[in-house]
């Protein structure tokens, strides 16, 4: 993921695509509005199948 979250480290990202670490609600909001809603809060929570990710 190449954007930029203002206040987000880079390590903190690459713990939630690792799934180390889910972001917290603010963050998860400037996360979809930084990707145009590409990434959205329930990315982190559902997998394709509907599981817990």
């Amino acid at each position: 993921m190449a954007v930029r979250v203002k206040d987000i480290s880079p390590s903190g990202v690459r713990k939630w695509m690792y799934g180390e670490r889910i972001p917290r609600p603010d963050q998860m909001r400037r996360l979809a509005f930084a990707t145009n809603g590409e990434v959205m809060p329930n990315d982190f929570f559902l997998s394709e199948h509907g599981n817990a990710a």
